[in-house]
């Protein structure tokens, strides 16, 4: 039975509860042991996946992060871009330059005006990927109670018994030799 004081629960869990890396593959084995086996198969089934569940919700906080750091970066790309378009304007407004500094300046524009896109872009799939997390890991097995008793019956006991004791009378018969051969008077 589980403990009701909370702190012989937590100590029952963490001396019955089980979590290992199976060799070198990408496998993680869950196993709690109970004597109800029902209750086994729950603990271990509900830990895997309450492991899957923070995995998930990890992936999407990094997602979120890295989505706040790109978007920090869109709002640059833009503020360089709108910069470099002002830039051309007033040198096509002012006429007094240069046709190769003309062309520096446009192709500055559009540069960053590129990367912004690029940066909206990237911005937009990260987006996506946190509303729709794919899974980094899932269940193979969930853990199911025994259908049969892990012990061996008494029967079956009983059968092995009288089968050994049967196999050690005729060894021990054949060993003494034939019931009805020679036999030596003592006088």
């Amino acid at each position: 039975m589980l403990p009701e004081n909370p702190a012989l629960l937590r100590e029952f869990i963490a001396n019955t509860l089980s979590i290992r890396q199976m060799s070198a593959a990408e496998i993680i084995e869950v196993s709690f042991s109970a004597e109800d086996p029902e209750l086994a198969a729950l603990v271990a089934n509900e830990v895997a996946a309450r492991f899957l569940q923070v995995q998930r919700e990890t992936k999407v906080e990094e997602l979120e992060k890295i989505g706040a750091a790109v978007e920090k970066r869109v709002e640059a790309s833009a503020l360089a871009a709108e910069a470099a378009d002002r830039a051309l304007a007033e040198a096509q407004d002012s006429g007094q330059a240069k046709t190769g500094h003309l062309s520096t300046l446009s192709r500055e524009a559009e540069v960053k005006a590129n990367l912004h896109r690029e940066m909206l872009q990237r911005l937009l799939e990260i987006r996506e990927l946190a509303n729709f997390p794919s899974e980094d890991a899932k269940l193979i097995s969930a853990a199911m109670p025994p259908a049969t008793p892990s012990n061996i019956r008494p029967e079956i006991i009983a059968v092995m018994g009288f089968l050994a004791f049967a196999l050690f009378g005729i060894l021990v018969a054949a060993t003494a030799g034939p019931a009805g051969g020679p036999t030596r008077d003592w006088a």
